[in-house]
């Protein structure tokens, strides 16, 4: 009835819907925990939208995804240097890497002032807070994938790697990227005069 893809190697329990039902009832946040789990899996952004569901089946992320943001940082970069990046640059997430090419983990500023609120200095290295194997999608991913799975686990942005097994950084995809590709591409007229004089229609990438 389901697919489950997991992140890292883990054990699963099954149990019977009886036992299932009995504990679910019996605990509270397991049960708050359920009901946001299925809620969320529910919503679906493109609902009734067929044309745009449709395009976004078709058009593969290294057609769209953005450049990987820059710096990258290390595991042993310092919550000072991490801090530093934010201020000059700009974005609003760095990934990590030892070798500057391979994806390890994510630095969101959510992610440094958690590190800060549990006593990270500001000596202490990123590998402390970082958010580490995040989900990846590949090049090759299509964006409905992506907009799946930027709803599934409510994130803003998705990194892109090389391959499945490959976590060669390539680009990254956000979710407002996709929906101003969607919106550009079913209805180019709202672009205005501006964007059509320069030259911007379904093609352009903003």
């Amino acid at each position: 009835m389901a697919d489950v893809r997991a992140r890292t190697p883990l054990d699963v329990l099954v149990m019977g819907k009886n036992v299932f039902t009995q504990i679910s009832g019996a605990l509270a946040p397991l049960r708050d925990a359920l009901a946001q789990t299925l809620n969320r899996r529910a919503l679906d952004t493109w609902k009734g939208e067929s044309h745009a569901y449709e395009l976004l089946k078709k058009t593969t992320l290294k057609d769209i995804m953005e450049p990987v943001p820059q710096p990258l940082l290390k595991p042993t970069s310092t919550l000072s240097e991490a801090s530093h990046a934010f201020v000059e640059n700009g974005h609003e997430f760095f990934y990590v890497s030892s070798d500057g090419k391979s994806l390890e983990g994510v630095v969101t500023i959510t992610d440094l002032l958690r590190g800060r609120g549990q006593g990270a200095t500001a000596d202490s290295p990123v590998s402390e807070f970082m958010t580490k194997n995040p989900v990846a999608l590949t090049a090759d991913d299509d964006c409905a994938v992506a907009s799946a799975a930027i709803r599934e686990y409510r994130l803003k942005s998705l990194p892109v790697v090389a391959e499945k097994n490959d976590r060669k950084l390539l680009g990254c995809i956000r979710a407002r990227r996709l929906m101003a590709y969607v919106f550009k591409q079913i209805d180019p007229q709202k672009d205005g005069p501006q964007a059509r004089a320069t030259g911007g229609g379904p093609d352009s990438k903003p």
